[in-house]
Formats: C-alpha cells, sequence, structure tokens
C-alpha cells in the first residue's frame, strides 16, 4: 500500500484524478490538497501529484515544501516546452505528463516511482552502513571510498544517471575550505544525487535519473550558486572498474588544459557495430572492409589516445632554456609529433591509410641517431599505455633525453 498525495487548484480535475487512481489501485491512500492553501505535507506521503494551471507558481520554495527526500514528484502540466521542463527538473521534480494522459500512463509513472523510492531506501540503508564505518562523511552525502559508490549494490542507480567529475582550480582551494563550499555543492544538487570526494578538490557525483545531454545545466548551476571556476568533465560511463574510469577523467582533464575551457564532454560512439570483428588484424585482402567505420575508430582513437598523449608528453618533456621545442600538427588524417633540439629535427607521424592499422612513420636528423623507420599498428593495441611508450622511446632516442622513471 502506498500513500498518495494529490495538489491541484482545479478540483474537478484532482476529482477525476482520485477516481481513476482509486480504480487502479484500490488499496492506496490517497490525500487531497488544495494549491493554494497548500502548506505542509503528511509525512507518509510517498508519491505527489501536483496539477496547476499557472506553472509561475511552481517556484522553488514550493517544490522544497513537498520534497523531503523520501517522496517522488509528478507534476502534471497543461503547457509544456523544453526550457520549463529543465528548469523544473532543476528544481527537483522526478516526471512530468500531460492532465490528458490515460490513466494506464499514469500507473506506469507510479509503478516507477515505486521503483524509484525502493531502491532510494536500499541506498539510505547502505549510507547509513557506510557512515557508521567511516566511508561516507559524517552529516553529510559525501563518499570517500571509490568502491562504496560504485560496487553491485548501487549499479542500477549509477546506470540510470549521469555522471560529472568536476576539480576545484588550486587558485579556488582555500576559499573552497574557508567558506565550507563542500556543503553548497550538496546542497545545490537533488536530494538523490551521490557526491564522490575521490581526491583532493577533485569529486564524481553521480546525478539521479538525469540525460547526459542535460548534464551540462547541472555543472552551469553549481557554479553560478558556489560562485568560484569549476573544471567540469561529463563521462561515458559502463563499467565499474576504478582505473578505467580515473583514465577517462585524465583524459578529459588533459582536454580541458588543451582547449582553455571549464567544461568537456566525453565524445558518443561513433558505431554500434562489433570494434572487435573490425579491429581483427587477420582481416583477409579479398573481405569487404567498412572504411567509414575505419575512419570512425581513427578518429575516436584521435579524440581518446593520440591528441591526449601528445599533449601530455609535450607539456612533460619540453624545456625552452635547454634548447628543446616540441610540437605538435593533427590534420585530417595525419598527426605529426616533432622534436626541435638544437640542429636535430626530428618527427613521429601517425598516418591513417582506410585500415584497421595506422602506419607510424619515425624520422631522425642528425649524425648520431637511429635509422628512420616505420612500422604498423592495429587500432586494436593503439592504446594510451602502448603510444606513450613508443612516443618516449622516439624522444629519447632522438633527443638523447633521460626519461624520468
Amino acid at each position: 500500500m502506498t500513500s498518495i498525495g494529490i495538489i491541484s487548484d482545479n478540483s474537478g480535475f484532482a476529482d477525476k484524478l482520485e477516481e481513476a487512481l482509486a480504480l487502479l489501485r484500490q488499496n492506496d491512500t490517497i490525500i487531497k490538497y488544495d494549491f493554494l492553501e497548500f502548506k505542509v505535507l503528511r509525512s507518509d506521503i510517498r508519491i505527489v501529484f501536483v496539477y496547476t494551471e499557472n506553472t509561475d507558481k511552481l517556484s522553488e520554495d514550493f517544490i522544497n515544501r513537498i520534497k523531503n527526500g523520501k517522496n517522488y514528484l509528478i507534476l502534471l502540466l497543461p503547457d509544456i516546452n523544453d526550457k520549463l521542463i529543465l528548469e523544473l527538473y532543476d528544481k527537483g521534480i522526478n516526471e512530468f505528463c500531460t492532465p490528458d494522459a490515460s490513466v494506464y500512463s499514469i500507473l506506469v509513472k507510479i509503478i516507477n516511482a515505486q521503483k524509484w523510492l525502493a531502491e532510494n531506501y536500499l541506498k539510505d540503508c547502505y549510507k547509513s552502513i557506510l557512515t557508521s564505518k567511516g566511508i561516507l562523511k559524517e552529516n553529510s552525502s559525501v563518499y570517500r571510498d571509490f568502491s562504496a559508490v560504485f560496487c553491485n549494490k548501487m549499479k542500477n542507480f549509477i546506470e540510470k544517471s549521469a555522471l560529472l567529475a568536476i576539480d576545484i582550480p588550486h587558485k579556488f582551494s582555500e576559499k573552497f575550505i574557508t567558506e565550507n563550499l563542500e556543503n553548497r555543492l550538496v546542497s545545490t544538487l537533488r536530494t538523490g544525487d551521490i557526491v564522490l570526494n575521490y581526491s583532493d578538490f577533485s569529486y564524481i557525483l553521480v546525478l539521479s535519473g538525469a540525460e547526459f545531454e542535460n548534464a551540462r545545466s547541472v555543472f552551469d548551476k553549481l557554479t553560478n550558486v558556489m560562485g568560484i571556476q569549476l573544471n567540469g568533465m561529463l563521462i561515458r560511463y559502463k563499467s565499474f572498474n576504478e582505473n578505467e574510469l580515473m583514465e577517462k577523467i585524465n583524459n578529459l582533464r588533459i582536454l580541458l588544459q588543451r582547449d582553455g575551457t571549464d567544461f568537456v564532454a566525453e565524445a558518443q560512439e561513433t558505431s554500434t557495430e562489433t570494434e572487435k570483428d573490425w579491429l581483427d588484424t587477420s582481416l583477409d585482402v579479398d573481405e569487404p572492409q567498412n572504411y567509414k567505420f575505419f575512419q570512425a575508430i581513427y578518429n575516436s582513437k584521435l579524440e581518446k589516445v593520440i591528441k591526449p598523449v601528445f599533449f601530455r608528453l609535450k607539456e612533460k618533456y619540453e624545456n625552452p632554456k635547454k634548447g628543446l621545442k616540441i610540437e605538435f600538427l593533427i590534420e585530417k588524417n595525419i598527426s605529426e609529433f616533432y622534436i626541435i633540439n638544437g640542429e636535430k629535427n626530428n618527427s613521429l607521424k601517425i598516418l591513417f591509410e582506410n585500415s584497421p592499422s595506422l602506419r607510424i612513420e619515425l624520422n631522425y636528423s642528425g649524425i648520431y641517431t637511429p635509422e628512420n623507420t616505420d612500422f604498423t599498428l592495429p587500432f586494436a593495441q593503439l592504446t594510451i599505455k602502448k603510444l606513450n611508450e613508443i612516443v618516449e622511446k622516439f624522444i629519447e632516442e632522438g633527443g638523447k633525453i633521460e626519461i624520468a622513471g
């Protein structure tokens, strides 16, 4: 049995909705409130329907009087537009539909609400256990342990959420501590959202039920409310492997630095075909080959592997004071990494030639340098670790630089 509340400024519509709900769910308790006279919601009400013909009355204060972290709010709106819906989701609603929705559509929304409430109840129980063990910060909703958030108990919850990583830039760290902005961060998010403090001044936000495309608005809201610059990285994440997630965040952080921006979103996968088959190095020359797909894979590798590695190693090894200059150039199907060291001008080229492999050319200048060489590398083997090894060896051999640890 579930207690359901109806808050409406149209008594006729409220009566109609009550009859429909009673017909579909005879064991539920249904409580009606007048919209204009509403003050406090009964504490045991778990699902709330709100109908108003004047959406201007749906203030954040009004919604906060309904939401208590343990109930589910469904709005029935006569006029719907994208901007309004996004604003209302930011204020804390869970779901919406039109007043002319069928009673069976409303029943489905109630069933979804009950699933959400059950998941939240289990999450709250889990949080209580973690708080007692010191894994969850006392008197806050901030986790301190990766495995406590990304575990099987939270799997269903996280799969329906968007992941937003944020960094607090060093110049704002003192203000962040002295003004206790972490509490402001938590209070700005919705009750069902999760905050993981995985490193100093670095957080992962699990935005409950949020669409990937709408998470940018959450970042903008946080920036405005907290009054400091934030760096945001929106992640497409499908597994609970900590190393994979940290690698994604680090790659996006490099793109932020390279582009001089404060927000970046991970690119969408460009194809639903199985990479394993297409990246197989044993493809027979007579087999039909999907060149558009090869191009899509190359574009993905360019953004996720080549650009981050080139940028990171330029930052690491360039030393103008010692005469060592590093440049890189990214064009459509050619990526070049240059080392200019005195009279030496060495280049590493990565060439895409419409195949499941890349050709890598190493060109050295000077008397005491290795011979020029080239080799192919299958897409499947082009990882950040592998390309790091290739480029660092190229720098060492061509520039006679000692590679640190």
